[in-house]
């Protein structure tokens, strides 16, 4: 009897953890399908860079995401400018032989806009972006109009255990994280992506953008 219980669980965990990752490898695929769908790649002087592209202005906001991210973390138009945000090399479909550091980052995105006849922009850096923004912003003023940095990086410092175990991360383990932590609530998800408490609590009063971050 006990035998047939413990052989019964085994194939009901069997099966649950099938179902499970049969779930992962399903959402990854339709997931990179709708990211690909919305984007476009470039072919530069430098290589391929993905972007997406978005709003009627003349005037664009030239937005570099964050970590982890892509084109796809980005921000909204409006009626005063259009917003170009391109992966940054080594994220979704722009490879890190593009620029692997910050300033070939920065040289890269301005080989993005020579491709695309764009020839001033406003830049915002986003966390992770921050180096490669202030680059950018440092080696090309005189098409640069205005320069944001929205909880960026700006210092150098030694990565800590966490830092490396989460660069270091699977993307199956990046996305158990990501779902646990839409479990626990907006609270805890804005507490992880935004380290000032102020940006967190504009985060909170945003449903449009809390919706994005969890895309």
């Amino acid at each position: 009897m006990l035998k047939k219980i413990l052989i019964r669980i085994s194939i009901g965990l069997l099966v649950a953890v099938s179902l499970f990752f049969g779930y992962y490898f399903y959402f990854k695929s339709s997931f990179v399908e709708d990211l690909n769908d919305r984007s476009s790649v470039a072919e530069t002087a430098l290589g391929p860079i993905e972007y997406s592209l978005t709003g009627e202005s003349d005037l664009v906001l030239l937005f570099i995401h964050g970590t982890p991210g892509g084109h796809d973390q980005t921000t909204e138009p409006n009626s005063y400018y259009s917003v170009l945000t391109p992966s940054r090399p080594g994220y979704l479909r722009t490879p890190l032989s593009v620029g692997k550091s910050p300033a070939e980052q920065a040289k890269a995105y301005k080989a993005l806009l020579d491709s695309l006849g764009i020839k001033e922009v406003m830049i915002l850096g986003v966390s992770g972006g921050g180096p490669s923004a202030i680059e950018f912003a440092a080696a090309y003023p005189e098409i640069t109009l205005g320069f944001i940095a929205l909880e960026a990086v700006s210092l150098s410092a030694d990565l800590t255990q966490e830092d490396e175990a989460f660069i270091n991360e699977s993307d199956f383990g990046l996305w158990f994280n990501f779902m646990i932590l839409g479990f626990l609530g907006n609270d805890a998800l804005a507490s992880f992506m935004l380290p000032n408490p102020v940006n967190q609590q504009k985060l909170l009063k945003d449903p449009k953008q809390l919706e994005n971050l969890k895309k």
